[in-house]
């Protein structure tokens, strides 16, 4: 029993085809034709026997022929006891083909799941008791790669392998399937490695990406903090001069009067020393 491929089957389905080589049972049949009894007959040239000598030739030809009849008879019998027991052995292998085709097919059926497109679909021979017996069969399994998903094509092909493999007596062509589905799982496999390690990068770049996020928000918060401290210690030196600014009126009258005060003797000496100025300038002009 093997997965044959048929030319009319499209690349992604495999038939499984439990007749390799189409084995046609016949029975091997035998005959037997007796030979014909032998004449007598009276040369016209002899004399004509006595009648005791002729009841003695007729008695002797009698059982000549009954023994020639019963040989016959048992030839016959013999060759369609022969002919009954090769169709018997015919009818037996028949039936132990049948039952190993049927046994064949069910399993890829039961392996394969939904893989299955069609099938099982049999071939027959009649026997000589005039009944169909299967003496080969197909099932069509599904053996495409699942498009832009490795994982599900990875899965698929175990199960396809599984399908191939199911029977005791796997053919050559259940074996090829199975090899098929073998590179199938292959190149899975490596897809998924370069999907893997694509997103290893990816997560690897993203994980930069909020990393250097952080740097500039933690940035930004120190810089935030640091304006907030300089706007803070701005507000509270904008405090003290108000507070001095405050405190300054009450103080000004009281330094301007003490201030006025002290300036009093400095004008009368400017006053005094205006006119010795000019006394002198007089005195230098009357000598001139």
């Amino acid at each position: 029993m093997i997965l044959q491929t048929s030319s009319s089957t499209p690349t992604s389905a495999y038939s499984l085809d439990s007749s390799p080589t189409r084995r046609v049972i016949s029975p091997s049949f035998s005959s037997a034709a007796g030979n014909a009894p032998a004449s007598t007959s009276s040369s016209p040239s002899s004399s004509a026997p006595s009648r005791t000598s002729s009841s003695s030739e007729a008695s002797s030809d009698s059982a000549e022929s009954t023994r020639s009849n019963s040989a016959e008879q048992q030839r016959q019998q013999a060759a369609q006891r022969a002919q009954q027991q090769a169709e018997q052995k015919m009818i037996q292998e028949l039936q132990a083909r049948d039952r190993e085709v049927r046994a064949h097919e069910g399993a890829h059926v039961a392996a394969g799941g939904n893989l299955v497109i069609s099938g099982p679909s049999y071939t027959y021979q009649r026997g000589p008791d005039g009944r169909a017996y299967a003496i080969g069969g197909k099932v069509q399994l599904d053996v495409s790669e699942v498009a832009n998903d490795p994982e599900a094509s990875l899965q698929k092909s175990e199960q396809i392998r599984r399908a191939a493999l199911a029977p005791l007596d796997p053919s050559p062509q259940d074996i090829k399937v199975a090899s098929s589905a073998g590179q199938m799982a292959a190149r899975a496999r490596l897809d998924i490695a370069v999907q893997r390690r694509e997103e290893a990068q990816l997560e690897a770049e993203q994980r930069a990406l909020e990393a250097e996020q952080q740097r500039s928000e933690q940035i930004e918060s120190e810089q935030s903090d640091t304006e907030a401290q300089t706007a803070s210690a701005l507000d509270a030196g904008e405090a003290i001069e108000s507070v001095d600014a405050a405190d300054q009126p009450t103080d000004i009258p009281a330094r301007a009067s003490a201030q006025s005060v002290s300036d009093v003797p400095a004008a009368f000496s400017s006053v005094i020393a205006s006119s010795q100025s000019a006394d002198s300038a007089g005195r230098f002009s009357q000598y001139a």
